[in-house]
């Protein structure tokens, strides 16, 4: 079985989003606590090949093999997504996938 890197993103709403029927904001960084705004911590599995690592400006982004530079963003029905060169990158929630064999969920 393959071994997934799983990351914590937050999803940030607010007030406006929801009024508006914006979709979500996501980032990988920890959010200051601002009062408008609502963060959820989620965890999901980065696709093969791909990384967190640290950017010049101390903020933290996601890279494909490559080494190029992954745009984190909201898609299809309000989930995260990864957009890179080679086009778009569903991410799975950690808790979603399953062991092979049992059939139990991982990391419980």
């Amino acid at each position: 079985m393959k071994e997934n890197k799983t990351i914590t993103i937050y999803r940030c709403t607010s007030e406006e989003r929801c009024q508006f029927r914006k979709q979500d904001a996501f980032t990988l960084n920890e959010p200051q606590s601002v009062s408008r705004i609502w963060y959820d911590p989620e965890e999901y599995n980065l696709p093969d090949g791909f990384i967190v690592a640290e950017c010049v400006g101390g903020g933290k982004a996601i890279y494909n093999a490559a080494g190029e530079h992954c745009t984190l963003t909201a898609g299809y029905n309000n989930r995260p997504i990864l957009i890179d060169a080679d086009g778009i990158h569903a991410l799975k929630k950690a808790a979603a996938l399953l062991e092979q064999g049992n059939g139990e969920v991982a990391g419980k």
